[in-house]
């Protein structure tokens, strides 16, 4: 897992929204963004995508007539790659039918350059991004243009000489900061410190963040401006680094959340378990994968408690299917 700050991040937002059964399409598009634009970018890390053309993702609710469980169908994305594994094309489904679509284009070093948006129609709607990097291929502007191409905001980025970035700042179009982050790094290039500001670059907050020896982020601290702390997260490895434990602590109260990840012998988590404040399970997840590591099945369960015992009951599916170059 890379430790770039905006992946980490990611990750944790994604769990949240996740843990909250959110699907709102700009709060995915937020999501998708950050992913692209900071986890996917790092230099030497391999695309997991290369060698797909297109993967379809499609969730489904579940349901009990006689007994039996029967799924609704609610949605669905087309995800299509070109040879390098960069996403070029997204499409989104509702009932069946297309929503919008997104477009994605890249220079010649494989940076996204240009991202639009499109109604079911094919006329664009909504905003345009446009991309600028540096010489080593690192993003340093990433502009946002209405649909009348009036510019929105702006988010700069600035690096070290390590190619990591030590901050970024979210503008609006006449150079009011409207948020700002700096960056810190240790000898590995681990980010170690995160300094928040909001608008104005008022001081909102920090986030600490330690690590074992191989690099693994073992702890996680958020605080407030005022230095109080917000929250702890605390991860446990295996002997091949994969997360099995995740502690999630709210401000200096007892345990909150724990998960409990089960991997296979390839390294592909398979089971994750998430438990209550109070020790009890509230929900499993569980992965199938194919051949080629790549998840094509997940099954979402919450736990209910029945004649005394807890019980999983299914609540949805999300099912993955891909066409190769």
């Amino acid at each position: 897992m890379s430790n770039h700050p905006y992946c980490i991040i990611s990750l944790v937002q994604n769990i949240y929204m996740i843990r909250k059964g959110v699907h709102v399409k700009k709060i995915l598009f937020l999501l998708l963004s950050i992913s692209i634009l900071s986890c996917s970018g790092e230099k030497n890390t391999p695309n997991p995508n290369k060698g797909i053309k297109a993967k379809t993702i499609s969730e489904y609710k579940a349901g009990v007539k006689f007994g039996e469980t029967v799924w609704q169908f609610l949605r669905k994305e087309i995800r299509i790659y070109n040879s390098n594994g960069n996403e070029v094309e997204r499409s989104y489904y509702e009932d069946g039918t297309l929503d919008y679509k997104q477009i994605y284009e890249y220079d010649s070093d494989g940076n996204e350059i240009k991202r639009s948006n499109y109604d079911k129609d094919g006329t664009i709607e909504g905003h345009t991004y446009i991309g600028k990097y540096d010489s080593d291929g690192n993003q340093v502007e990433w502009l946002d243009y209405r649909l009348d191409e009036s510019l929105a905001t702006i988010t700069l980025k600035k690096y070290n000489s390590n190619g990591n970035m030590v901050e970024d700042s979210f503008n609006s179009s006449d150079g009011t900061v409207l948020g700002k982050s700096i960056y810190k790094y240790d000898s590995f290039g681990n980010n170690i410190e995160e300094l928040n500001h909001g608008k104005h670059e008022k001081y909102s907050g920090k986030t600490i963040r330690k690590y074992d020896s191989n690099s693994n982020l073992v702890e996680e601290l958020d605080y407030y401006k005022d230095g109080t702390l917000q929250s702890k997260i605390i991860n446990k490895y295996d002997s091949n680094g994969n997360r099995v434990e995740r502690l999630y602590y709210y401000q200096d109260h007892p345990l909150s959340r724990k998960w409990i990840n089960k991997y296979d012998s390839n390294g592909n988590e398979i089971e994750s378990l998430e438990y209550d404040s109070d020790g009890k399970l509230s929900r499993k997840l569980t992965t199938q994968y194919n051949n080629k590591n790549h998840p094509i099945e997940v099954l979402d369960y919450h736990s209910k408690i029945k004649f005394g015992k807890a019980q999983d009951v299914l609540d949805r599916k999300t099912t993955y299917e891909y066409e190769y170059y």
